[in-house]
């Protein structure tokens, strides 16, 4: 947007000059076939582009300035997206940094977790603690487990954000 207001802009500039435009609209004055590019018979079409800047001098400038504000307001909007798509893409990143710290804690819990259940194993196999034991240790490895799984799903959507924040996908 910002770029076709400029072309805009450029475009009401060069309305405000003088043209001559060469093209194949000649008007045939003649009646008659015989005496058709007579040269007194051919109307050229070159006065309306000379004259048109001097008697339509406010309007073309108030076109001008009409350009220069769109202009204006499409370079204001595009600093305001390019202001929130950083403050999107920076937000993003400080969740993953979090979320990498959380994911680390988590994978060392369920790996502690783990060893728990072979602990609980080998005690109930030795008699040591009931069979109750067993299953609460299998109980909490498996609900990090899954607290685990979650934190994974919500860096996928981090990322997910995370792309589209910086240009890719709707």
């Amino acid at each position: 947007m910002l770029e076709a207001s400029g072309f805009d802009l450029e475009a009401a500039r060069r309305a405000l000059l003088p043209s001559l435009i060469i093209s194949p609209l000649a008007g045939f004055t003649s009646s008659g076939s015989t005496n058709l590019l007579a040269k007194e018979n051919l109307g050229w079409n070159t006065l309306g582009g000379l004259t048109a800047p001097i008697f339509q001098r406010r309007q073309l400038r108030g076109n001008l300035e009409i350009m220069k504000v769109e202009q204006e307001k499409a370079l204001l909007n595009y600093g305001k997206v390019l202001t929130q798509s950083y403050i999107e893409v920076s937000g993003t990143i400080a969740e993953l940094g979090l979320l990498e710290q959380e994911l680390a804690k988590k994978t060392r819990e369920v790996a502690t977790l783990g060893k728990a259940i072979n602990t609980a194993n080998q005690l109930y196999a030795y008699g040591f603690a009931n069979y109750l034991e067993v299953i609460n240790a299998q109980k909490s490895a498996r609900e990090a487990e899954l607290a685990l799984t979650e934190l994974q799903k919500v860096k996928c959507l981090l990322m997910i954000n995370l792309f589209r924040s910086l240009g890719g996908g709707k």
